[in-house]
């Protein structure tokens, strides 16, 4: 008789454990998890045109239709004043599924200032009684995205290309472009890709003598938006001309 009661308890306690194991972990009336599945930091480049970034959302339980969560800015570690620059959706989770996404969309590309990033946090807004599961919170550092101007030098060299050389600096005077050992070569082009400032171009000669016009016919220009900003040819050693970007 005593081995028969053992056995019933047993069973009793096994059957219990089995309800428990039921409610905690019953995927559809179960407590509801929910967090950010991606990276932690997200890098973006803001295109002229704006772009769009969707951020993966984890959810522990399923339901047969569409279902809709919130997430709110952090104002204390979001860059200040930057409102404009973003707008925050809502997260949806299609009907039986674990998964969906945030939607953030980013824009304010004129207002934007090149070379600085900012920070946008953002905080899941959990119903009542759900828990965290991956990450509560999600940081993107956004950037504009540089555009490089149309701006092209072009140099047609006399009979001793080799003897040329050439050099872009900025404003504080460091070289931000430069060129050299052209030999063989007739001509080159090429696009340079500077941000908005003043330059200096100086273009080189070793034996002093320009490329234009004792031994050919050489020449250089500086083209902008389709405009010539300055061109030349004859000098001695070196020549400088000073352009802005705007």
């Amino acid at each position: 008789m005593r081995n028969f009661k053992i056995i019933i308890a047993v069973f009793f306690l096994f059957a219990c454990n089995e309800d428990v194991d039921s409610i905690l972990y019953d995927n559809v009336n179960g407590q509801t998890g929910l967090g950010f599945s991606g990276p932690a930091i997200i890098s973006v480049a803001i295109p002229q045109e704006g772009i769009t970034v969707n951020v993966p959302v984890n959810v522990t339980t399923i339901s047969t239709s569409s279902r809709t969560f919130s997430a709110n800015i952090n104002t204390e570690t979001t860059t200040p004043n930057t409102s404009s620059n973003y707008t925050l959706g809502d997260i949806i989770i299609p009907a039986d599924s674990y998964e969906g996404s945030l939607s953030v969309t980013f824009g304010n590309f004129e207002n934007l200032v090149e070379f600085a990033t900012n920070q946008l946090v953002i905080d899941l807004s959990l119903p009542e009684g759900a828990a965290v599961i991956g990450s509560s919170s999600i940081t993107f550092n956004y950037i504009k995205e540089f555009v490089c101007p149309d701006l092209t030098l072009n140099i047609s060299f006399d009979d001793f290309p080799e003897e040329t050389s050439w050099e872009v600096t900025n404003d504080a005077g460091n070289i931000v472009a430069s060129g050299s050992m052209y030999g063989g070569q007739t001509s080159y082009s090429e696009d340079l890709c500077l941000p908005d400032g003043c330059y200096t171009f100086t273009i080189f000669d070793v034996y002093a003598d320009g490329i234009c016009c004792g031994f050919g016919e050489g020449s250089y220009e500086m083209i902008l938006n389709s405009e010539v900003l300055f061109s030349g040819g004859e000098f001695g050693a070196e020549t400088s001309n000073n352009f802005c970007i705007e």
